[in-house]
């Protein structure tokens, strides 16, 4: 059973769009909110990051990985 991905993004943030590409890239599924477009998705994804105002966020399961980082 594959994990389910949920991504917290930004429309134009260059780190969003590369993991959007990757993901899209290596068949990876992927449920998409844009917080600049939608609070209630923006104040979720400040609760799963600790506050931290950074995009993208993704989360898969349990794991919550904050910014783009590398080799993830």
């Amino acid at each position: 059973m594959k994990q389910k991905v949920i991504i917290y993004t930004k429309k134009s943030d260059i780190a969003s769009i590369l993991l959007k590409k990757r993901f899209d890239r290596e068949g990876i599924r992927y449920k998409e909110f844009d917080v600049s477009a939608n609070i209630e998705a923006k104040e979720e994804m400040l609760k799963l990051s600790d506050g931290q105002d950074v995009v993208p966020v993704v989360v898969m399961g349990e794991q919550v990985i904050v910014g783009l980082e590398s080799g993830r």
